[in-house]
C-alpha cells in the first residue's frame, strides 16, 4: 500500500497528497500496539512521509491550495511519531520536523479565517506536533529552540522576504511559538548544548523583532526576561562550580 500511495506524490496534486495523508493516519490511529504492525513498516511509513517535500517543484504549477494537504501532514506525523520514535533515530525525527517548519512557511491564506488572534488549522496542528517531539537527547533542545525563535519572528522576516505575498501573518504563531520557547528553554537550563549552540542567543536576537510592534510587547518582555533569567541561573551555577573546585 506505501508504494501505491507514494505513487500519489509524483502527480504533485495537494489533493491527493491530502487523501493519502489521511489514508495513512486513519490507519494508524486503530494501531494501539505498534509490535502488531512491526517497526519496519512503521519506519518505511515516516520515510515515505518525508519524500513529500521531494516533489515541491511539482506544486508551483497548480492554482489548488496547500492548506487542506499539510494538515493531514501534520496529521499523520502525530501518528507515526506516537508509534514509531523509539524506533526511528534522533536525527531522523529532527529532520521531519523541518519538513513541518515547511509546511508553515510555503503554506497559503487561510480562505476562512485570519491568523491574527487565532492560529490557523495547520499552525495549530504543527505546534501541537512540536509539543509532542521528544527533547531528552543533547541535539534535540537547541534544535527546538532555534526552530521556535524563527516562528516567533516569521510576521517580520517574511514580510521583509516578501512585502507583496498574500499570506497568513503568522501573528498568532509567533505568541504561541514565545510560549513553548519559554517552556522549553527552561525544562533544559541546565543543559551546556543550549548555550554552547548559539540557541539561546539566536532565541533573544529573535525576539528582538517583536519589539517592533505593540501587539507583542508584553509577551516578548516576559519571555524575554526569562530567557535573560535563564543566562544568569546558568552563569551563578557556573561560577559556583568554580568555587567549589
Amino acid at each position: 500500500m506505501l508504494k501505491y500511495l507514494g505513487k500519489y506524490f509524483s502527480c504533485g496534486s495537494h489533493s491527493l497528497g491530502a487523501s493519502a495523508f489521511c489514508t495513512i493516519t486513519g490507519v494508524l490511529s486503530k494501531i494501539e500496539n505498534p509490535r502488531k504492525t512491526g517497526m519496519k513498516t512503521l519506519v518505511q511509513t515516516a520515510e515515505l512521509w518525508s519524500q513529500y517535500f521531494n516533489y515541491r517543484g511539482l506544486w508551483k504549477d497548480k492554482t489548488e491550495s496547500n492548506q487542506e494537504a499539510f494538515v493531514a501532514y501534520a496529521q499523520a506525523f502525530k501518528e507515526i511519531y506516537r508509534l514509531a520514535k523509539d524506533a526511528i533515530e534522533p536525527e531522523r525525527i529532527l529532520g521531519m520536523v523541518i519538513n513541518l517548519e515547511e509546511c508553515i512557511m510555503d503554506s497559503d491564506k487561510d480562505a476562512y479565517s485570519s491568523d491574527i488572534d487565532y492560529m490557523t488549522p495547520l499552525q495549530t496542528q504543527v505546534m501541537e506536533c512540536l509539543g509532542t517531539v521528544r527533547s531528552d537527547t543533547a541535539e534535540a533542545p537547541p534544535f527546538l529552540i532555534k526552530l521556535l525563535a524563527r516562528f516567533t519572528a516569521l510576521p517580520f522576516t517574511t514580510a521583509a522576504a516578501n512585502p507583496v505575498r498574500n499570506g497568513p501573518t503568522f501573528v498568532a504563531l509567533s505568541k504561541a511559538a514565545m510560549t513553548l520557547l519559554q517552556s522549553l528553554t527552561t525544562k533544559h537550563i541546565a543543559q551546556k548544548e543550549i548555550f554552547t549552540s548559539g540557541a539561546l542567543d539566536f532565541a533573544l536576537d529573535e525576539l528582538g523583532y517583536a519589539d517592533k510592534a505593540e501587539i507583542y510587547l508584553a509577551t516578548r518582555r516576559q519571555v524575554a526576561h526569562n530567557l535573560a533569567n535563564c543566562y544568569i541561573y546558568r552563569f551563578s551555577n557556573f561560577k559556583a562550580c568554580l568555587t567549589a573546585s
